[in-house]
Parts: structure tokens; sequence; C-alpha cells
């Protein structure tokens, strides 16, 4: 009768040659706690390094955002109005506190409204105003599929915004004292968009102005969601680490 003598397998808790002079347990869970933290420290360089510029989607801004009574927005083109192209012009201050009408919402801070011709007119062509804010996501390296464009806009009459030529969103005709809410998470294309607002100035009695104001733009991904979200793993991980590590002890 033959004997085939089994291989013995070492055991981590009574073989401490194999992690000399400290207790196996506890190398392993310190080890494990290195490869969470270097992981997540690795995972966040790269969000970091991939997280979207702003700076090079210039044009993606609140109207008026940073500029004086009077001044052009350059970021909305006015390509038609009943009389044709028109330039878009500041009406109050950027810092959002100093309504034009007094029936308009107030602009939040970082935005003012924006309108067709001269600051301070106080009448304007009964008939649609477009404006349009161009952007180019290859400029700034973004995926279309993975791009959202947020957004609350107000105007005096009532008027529609638009991506590219997708659906239209409503904004109500005699809303111009408080906010609609757009979002757009498709629809975008690889190359140059085009964000649409057509204001539509209706017949009014004595002065007739128009205007439009967009605030509280933003786009996702968010520079710092995905660091934030990555960090917060990489805490969860260590607190189990650390827990694990307490029953280990006992």
């Amino acid at each position: 009768m033959s004997f085939t003598p089994q291989r013995r397998v070492p055991s981590l808790t009574s073989h401490n040659n194999l992690f000399p002079n400290q207790n196996p347990m506890k190398h392993l869970l310190k080890m494990n706690a290195k490869a969470i933290l270097s992981v997540t420290a690795m995972l966040a360089s790269v969000a970091t390094s991939s997280a979207l510029d702003l700076s090079l989607l210039p044009s993606l801004r609140n109207t008026g955002e940073g500029l004086a009574a009077g001044a052009t927005d350059f970021n909305y083109e006015g390509v038609l109005g009943p009389n044709g192209a028109f330039v878009s012009t500041v009406l109050i201050d950027g810092d959002g506190t100093n309504p034009s009408h007094p029936n308009w919402v107030k602009a939040p801070a970082g935005s003012a409204w924006i309108t067709p011709g001269i600051s301070g007119t106080n009448t304007h062509p009964v008939g649609d105003y477009t404006y349009e804010v161009s952007f180019n996501l290859d400029d700034a390296n973004v995926d279309a599929s993975n791009f959202g464009l947020f957004g609350d806009w107000s105007s005096d009459n009532g008027s529609t915004v638009q991506l590219n030529d997708g659906p239209l969103i409503e904004h109500a005709f005699k809303g111009w004292d408080s906010f609609s809410s757009f979002s757009f998470t498709s629809g975008f294309i690889q190359g140059d968009n085009i964000l649409r607002f057509v204001v539509n100035n209706a017949a009014g009695n004595g002065g007739n102005p128009t205007a439009l104001l967009v605030a509280n733009l933003r786009v996702v991904p968010e520079p710092g969601t995905v660091i934030g979200s990555l960090l917060g793993l990489g805490m969860i991980g260590y607190v189990g680490f650390r827990r694990r590590k307490a029953v280990a002890a006992n």
C-alpha cells in the first residue's frame, strides 16, 4: 500500500516567518489600507487631469456675466429680429441687483438682463428675437454623449430654448417675473453646437421692451464632482479597513 504525503499549506497565523517580527494579519490589513488610498489617489489624479475646463467653452456663460450696463454680450448673438440681426446689450450691472423693469424677476448674482439694441431703450418692435450661443465640445475635449447643460431663464414676453435642432422648451408668455428651467442631457454634437433662445415681443400699450435673462448656467461633468466621489469611496473603504482591523485585534 503506497502513501502519498500531503503538502502542508502554510498558515498565515502560525508561520510568522512569512512576515518577520510582526503579526501577519495586521500586515495584510495595513497593505489593504495602503492599496485603497493609493488607488483612490491615482483615480483622483486621472479625474483631475480630465476634469472639464470651462475656460475652453467661454461662450457658455449667463447673460451679462461679468459685464457692466451698456456693454455688448457677444456670447449671446442676436442673429435675427424683426429688423434683422441685432446687438445683445446688457441692461443692468452684472451684480444682478437692479432690475431695469419693475415687473422683471431680479437677476441672480453673476447674471444680468440683456436686450436688443441700446441700454435703456424702453420699446422694441413687435416680433421674435433670436439669440444664439455657439460652443464646440471638441475645444474642451468633451465626449458629447457624456455632456449635460442646465440652467434657468426668463424673458419678456414668452420664449423658447432649443439645443441644435432638438425639441423646444417653453417659458410662459407672461413669465417675466419668474424663472423656467432647462435641462439637456442628449442631442449634443461632437463639434459645433448651438443653444438657441427665441423671445417673442408681443404688442403692448405704451413702452414695449423685450429682454432675456439666463442664469445658473452649469454643465456636467463638473470639475471636482468625480474627484469628490472617488475620495468619498476611498474614505468608505478606509473606514471599513479600520473596522476590520479592530475586529482582528480582538
